[in-house]
């Protein structure tokens, strides 16, 4: 009921306004959002934490441009995600800044509503749901496993999303050096770059477990280099 609702998003937004009665289609946009906020408890809605669809390549501003490699990188990015697990599929937007150990991560519903928010900081963690509900703790782990029942690999997300391994990962890589496929522990991720420079920042991610659920993330845009958080 969920997934059929989740894939009938985009065709419902066409019919609204065309012969969908007003409060019908208020409707099925409510239904939608409550889905998603149904599916945030699901680990790879905090995980990237929670993306695709779209045709663009990803914009980097100006003044941005390509990181550098083997350290931490600040980053702000603008996404559309997608998490299947067997014949379910959630689907929405992200909205992630980022700076040295400091995280501000916006989950949204594809229609643009706040579905959750997690702020990480030295030494505290929060995700704060749409119900206004507040879960804390000392570190990003600690909250997932706190939310979840188990830890997930926050810590990881910014290396994966600049496509920085970890020296323990084993990395396939293309022709110009960049990788293709990372796999850390049991934690595998894909890439495919829009640009053809050694150093382009991804535009798609894959990210899969064994025996577990599958994250699409499209990012639509990049803003590079220093992005104070309050």
């Amino acid at each position: 009921m969920v997934a059929g609702s989740a894939r009938r998003g985009a065709t419902d937004l066409v019919r609204c306004g065309q012969a969908t009665p007003p409060q019908r289609c208020a409707e099925r946009r409510s239904q939608e959002v409550s889905a998603l906020i149904a599916a945030v408890r699901f680990p790879f809605c905090l995980c990237l934490v929670c993306l695709l669809a779209a045709c663009a390549s990803p914009f980097v501003r100006e003044g941005g441009g390509p990181r550098p490699a083997g350290r931490d990188y600040p980053f702000q990015l603008e996404a559309r995600f997608s998490v299947t697990n067997e014949s379910e599929r959630y689907s929405g937007k992200l909205s992630w800044r980022h700076a040295e150990a400091a995280d501000e991560l916006r989950i949204m519903s594809p229609f643009g509503q706040v579905v959750a928010e997690i702020e990480v900081r030295p030494g505290r963690a929060a995700l704060l749901a749409a119900d206004r509900q507040r879960h804390e703790a000392g570190d990003a782990q600690t909250l997932t496993r706190q939310v979840l029942g188990y830890p997930l690999p926050i810590e990881r997300l910014a290396g994966w999303v600049l496509a920085q391994p970890a020296p323990s990962a084993t990395v396939a890589r293309d022709a110009l050096g960049r990788p293709l496929r990372i796999v850390e522990s049991d934690w595998q991720v894909e890439y495919d770059y829009s640009g053809a420079a050694p150093d382009a920042l991804p535009e798609r991610l894959r990210v899969s477990r064994v025996g577990g659920p599958e994250l699409l993330l499209r990012i639509e845009e990049w803003t590079t280099g220093e992005q104070p958080l309050d």
